[in-house]
C-alpha cells in the first residue's frame, strides 16, 4: 500500500475517533444541563438549548412502520434485481442479464416508492 491511502485511512480513523469523543463530550454536558434547566425563566436561547440536549440525550427512534416499510422497499428492490438477472440470462447471458437486472430493479424500486407516496398521501388526506 502506497503513503497516500494509508494517510487517509488513518486521518479518517483519527477523525472518527474524535467526532466520537466529541459527541460523548455534548452528552456529558447535556445531562448535566438538563437537570438544571428552569422552563419558567428560561430564554429562548435556553430552551432551544434544552431541546437540542434533549434529542441529543434522548434520540428519536424510527416508529415500527418506517422500518417495517423499509425492508419492504428493500425486499422488492431485490425481488426485481433476481427477476431482471433471470430474465436476461434467459434472453442475452450474462451481460443481458446484468443490464436487466438494474433495469428491473430501478422499475420496480420506483413503483414501489410511488405506491408507498401515494398511501402516505391518502393517509394525510384522511387525518
Amino acid at each position: 500500500m502506497s503513503a497516500a491511502p494509508a494517510l487517509a485511512i488513518s486521518a479518517s480513523v483519527h477523525a472518527a475517533a474524535a467526532n466520537q469523543q466529541s459527541h460523548e463530550a455534548k452528552v456529558v454536558a447535556c445531562k448535566a444541563y438538563l437537570p438544571t434547566f428552569n422552563a419558567q425563566t428560561a430564554t429562548i436561547a435556553e430552551a432551544r438549548q434544552y431541546a437540542d440536549c434533549v434529542s441529543l440525550v434522548y434520540p428519536h427512534q424510527a416508529s415500527g412502520e418506517t422500518v417495517l416499510l423499509g425492508k419492504a422497499l428493500i425486499v422488492c428492490l431485490l425481488v426485481g434485481a433476481a427477476v431482471g438477472a433471470v430474465r436476461g440470462y434467459k434472453e442475452d447471458g450474462a451481460v443481458g442479464s446484468a443490464m436487466c437486472a438494474v433495469l428491473f430493479a430501478g422499475i420496480v424500486f420506483s413503483l414501489a416508492i410511488a405506491l408507498c407516496l401515494i398511501v402516505v398521501g391518502v393517509g394525510y388526506l384522511f387525518t
